[in-house]
């Protein structure tokens, strides 16, 4: 009996205990039911924004195309002056004067027994040098790129320092440039010319004689002066052209020549 007594009392002690069990279960539940929940919250808070798309940057205007100079430094394949210009750059040129002449063509074909091209320039000395005045001499007429450059003044020089012996052989020496009359005249004071230049602003005689036209200048293709040289025998007809001159002792080919 003793026995039974002390059983019943371990059962009533014990029943309150699976009470509390099953009363704490609906917490743990509700706590695994949070958890499951919680990382949905917090995957919402964490989606990541949608970025602006990023705005496009305007394409940078092209840059202006360099001018294409009108008159190239001289330094033409064959010979010339390395780094000179055309022209004299103060815009005083004087224009010839009397009748009109062709075009500028460029690389005119003229060669050994054509008729001379027609010109009439004003020079130096302020005088009209026709080529019809000129008939019953021989001419020489040497085309260089500009007034007061190594290679210019070089051949310019030797031209004049056997100005006599030209003369001698019934031959007249001009140099034709695009310069103006007071660059011809500055030049020739400075360097202590005789031979007599010409002024071509307008480049018509260089065009019809070829001395204007392409040329290569430090690997660039420009328009520029071709140093060139034509002897005009005394029935006004092409005796002798040199289209790509080196100036070194060139003065003394020519008048060897003639």
């Amino acid at each position: 009996m003793a026995a039974k007594k002390k059983a019943k009392k371990a059962a009533k002690k014990a029943a309150p205990k699976k009470k509390v069990a099953k009363k704490a279960a609906p917490k743990k539940a509700a706590k695994k039911v949070a958890k499951k929940v919680a990382p949905k919250k917090v995957a919402k808070k964490a989606a990541p924004k949608k970025k602006a798309a990023p705005k496009k940057k305007a394409a940078p205007a092209p840059a202006a195309a360099p001018a294409a100079p009108e008159a190239a430094p001289a330094g033409e394949s064959g010979g010339g002056d390395a780094g000179a210009g055309e022209g004299s750059g103060d815009g005083s040129s004087e224009p010839p004067r009397g009748k009109p002449r062709p075009e500028v063509t460029g690389n005119a074909a003229v060669k050994s027994g054509d008729a001379a091209p027609y010109f009439e320039l004003a020079a130096d000395d302020d005088s009209t040098v026709k080529l019809s005045d000129l008939r019953g001499k021989k001419v020489v007429l040497y085309f260089y790129p500009r007034d007061n450059t190594p290679g210019c003044t070089i051949e310019a020089r030797d031209f004049s320092a056997l100005q006599r012996e030209f003369e001698s052989k019934n031959a007249v020496v001009l140099g034709v440039s695009t310069d103006n009359l007071d660059a011809h005249r500055k030049f020739k004071r400075t360097c202590e010319l005789s031979v007599k230049l010409l002024s071509d602003p307008e480049k018509l005689v260089h065009g019809a004689y070829g001395a204007w036209g392409e040329k290569n200048m430090y690997g660039r293709k420009v328009m520029g002066t071709i140093r060139s040289t034509f002897v005009i025998n005394e029935d006004g007809k092409i005796a002798r052209v040199w289209p790509k001159v080196k100036v070194e002792d060139h003065a003394l080919h020519v008048l060897n020549s003639l």
